[in-house]
């Protein structure tokens, strides 16, 4: 919320096959160039993180700062 410049953020939890979680706040969003280079935010360590437990995560600018996360169910009971 602090860097958005935001007062309002929301999380939304979905699950069937695959746990999604999707976290937008209504801020300033991120500029476009660092957006797409994957600087700034931890966006490069997110999605390696990510991709080393087999999920997918997205950043988007979508009236402010959209993150996707979305993984596998089955993956996520093979680790444990």
């Amino acid at each position: 919320m602090k860097h958005a410049f935001t007062k309002k953020v929301e999380i939304t939890i979905y699950t069937n096959s695959k746990l999604e979680i999707i976290i937008s706040d209504y801020g300033v969003g991120v500029h476009n160039d660092d957006l797409e280079n994957g600087r700034g935010m931890g966006q490069s360590n997110l999605t390696k993180r990510s991709s080393e437990i087999g999920a997918t995560i997205q950043f988007k600018n979508e009236k402010g700062y959209t993150i996707y996360f979305s993984i596998p169910l089955n993956n996520m009971m093979m680790e444990s």
